[in-house]
């Protein structure tokens, strides 16, 4: 199962959807995955293999064709390491050069499909929390579900069919089918 954490622009959605899924994966025992992590290794497997950041297409490939994956340490939601193609980059890609070219990465659109794709292979596989950075993004096909508790006026989309989902004393969820 995957949750996705949502918002608007400007709510303070990456600093507290960072925390609301931690806490919300912490609590059901799921991982958080790292959308941030998939779009920088993508930046750095690009600028290692002399990849244009304004190559839409040929960044697309990468994000189709590289496999991102993460390892876990039990009890820990949050990923201990970062893989492309099974190469260990988590240090790589946390590094100046990397901030200064994710968003030349990240802004392409072929980049966000492929990688959306690639995380819900990585959710097939097991539960998730995911913080989203797009409104009109979605995991899963069949629920959508609100959570004004995770930021103002925010919204979670939920790949599950149940409805209402609980999630703990402080956080809850009203799922129903999306169309």
């Amino acid at each position: 199962m995957i949750i996705a954490i949502d918002g608007p622009s400007g709510a303070g959605k990456s600093t507290v959807s960072k925390s609301v899924a931690k806490a919300v994966a912490r609590e059901l025992g799921f991982s958080c995955l790292d959308t941030g992590a998939m779009y920088r290794s993508i930046a750095w497997y690009a600028l290692e293999h002399g990849v244009s950041l304004e190559d839409s297409a040929a960044l697309g490939e990468i994000a189709r064709e590289r496999a991102i994956s993460f390892s876990h340490e039990p009890g820990n939601p949050a990923p201990k390491q970062v893989f492309i193609d099974g190469v260990d980059v988590t240090g790589d890609i946390r590094t100046a050069r990397i901030d200064r070219s994710v968003s030349s990465a990240s802004k392409h659109p072929e980049v966000r499909e492929a990688l959306v794709d690639q995380q819900r292979r990585i959710g097939s596989q097991g539960d998730y929390v995911v913080e989203v950075l797009a409104r009109s993004y979605s995991l899963g096909p069949k629920s959508r579900c609100s959570s004004p508790q995770a930021t103002k006026n925010a919204r979670a989309v939920a790949w599950r069919k149940t409805k209402p989902v609980a999630l703990g004393p402080s956080i809850s969820m009203r799922c129903s089918p999306t169309l």
